[in-house]
């Protein structure tokens, strides 16, 4: 998978915290084919307290497709005791199932249990090693600092545990897949 970035904008103050968020999108690519458009949003400075969203538009790209054939699905970051923490959750929470290129906004359960989760944990997996813009969530010291225009960074230190947020299993040199588990809501 081929992660092409595109943008980046800070914005806020935060209404919450009184401080300022940061948005970096981009696409992910197979081939010659783009296979989703990311969005990943936290606000600076508070990965700790407010955890950061990945949301993704999945589905048929290209002149001839339309907004009837993609769907969004949302994922909220954690940083817990047991480590960094992903969860599936509903999309249509989230600005990105108002974007003029999603046709449905999925819910966690209409992802969670189903191959789409397989592949969502995977572009999870190519934004998290492969985008250096989003350090700070990582846990990157003081990326926050540089602007939105990172360097790659060290991406060894994905260890996510096990919890409510689901378990993780390591495959091959930094790159992570999940092992599905029941989670209840």
């Amino acid at each position: 998978m081929r992660l092409e970035t595109a943008g980046a904008r800070d914005f806020g103050p935060c209404t919450c915290c009184g401080h300022n968020s940061r948005k970096v999108w981009g696409y992910l690519h197979a081939g010659d084919c783009t296979e989703a458009a990311y969005v990943v949003e936290w606000t600076l400075g508070r990965v700790a307290e407010h955890g950061a969203h990945f949301d993704f538009i999945i589905g048929e790209w290209g002149d001839d497709a339309s907004s009837a054939q993609r769907v969004s699905v949302s994922l909220e970051f954690r940083r817990t005791p047991q480590g960094p923490q992903f969860m599936v959750i509903d999309s249509a929470t989230r600005s990105v199932a108002k974007n003029e290129l999603v046709g449905c906004a999925l819910s966690r359960a209409e992802v969670m249990g189903t191959p789409l989760a397989e592949r969502v944990f995977s572009f999870v997996d190519a934004v998290w090693l492969g985008d250096g813009r989003i350090g700070e969530i990582r846990g990157e010291a003081a990326e926050h600092l540089s602007g939105p225009r990172g360097s790659r960074g060290d991406t060894s230190v994905v260890r996510p545990g096990a919890g409510r947020w689901g378990t993780w299993r390591r495959a091959s040199r930094r790159l992570l897949v999940p092992s599905f588990v029941s989670v209840s809501r």
